[in-house]
């Protein structure tokens, strides 16, 4: 019961840091560096709640993708890099696409390579940081480790030659 808590919790933390890289890089795509350097104190607040909401819809479209996923992972015991990040930028880009199918015509289209990039940007750095955090923590089957095996020798028989070893 005590592991199932701690890997529970470690998928929640996951979650949470890989959401809020998520907010941030929607951010700095929307505010670059540069814009926030300059900025003054008044923008630096409006920045935080930007990052605020941004990280908070992005948990809120994730979080079933990502409880299928870390159940498989966890499952299966999953600890590959690649896998995290591919399941962060499919996550993404699923997101990507649902903003471009709610559009009407007339309204000007998201799609975009900017936007693209951002999408793809994002799901990567979110990826990674769930494995950081615990995608390269995955439980997983454990099977026994079996006890090294004791040294026996074998003895001659009458029918083997003189010089068999044993």
């Amino acid at each position: 019961m005590l592991v199932f808590i701690g890997v529970v919790l470690r998928v929640l933390i996951g979650f949470l840091a890989a959401s809020l890289v998520a907010g941030a890089v929607q951010v700095l795509f929307a505010l670059t560096p540069a814009e926030l350097l300059s900025a003054p104190s008044s923008y630096w607040s409006d920045g935080a709640l930007l990052l605020l909401g941004t990280t908070t819809v992005s948990a809120m479209f994730a979080a079933p993708f990502l409880l299928i996923s870390a159940f498989f992972s966890e499952l299966q015991g999953i600890r590959s890099f690649a896998y995290h990040a591919l399941i962060g930028i499919a996550i993404a880009i699923s997101g990507h696409a649902l903003l471009y199918s709610g559009q009407t015509i007339n309204e000007p289209s998201i799609v975009n390579s900017y936007a693209l990039a951002a999408y793809l940007t994002t799901g990567f750095a979110a990826g990674i940081t769930y494995w950081l955090v615990a995608g390269r923590l995955a439980y997983g089957k454990r099977l026994p480790r079996a006890a090294p095996a004791a040294k026996t020798t074998r003895k001659k028989t009458a029918d083997e030659p003189a010089s068999a070893k044993a």
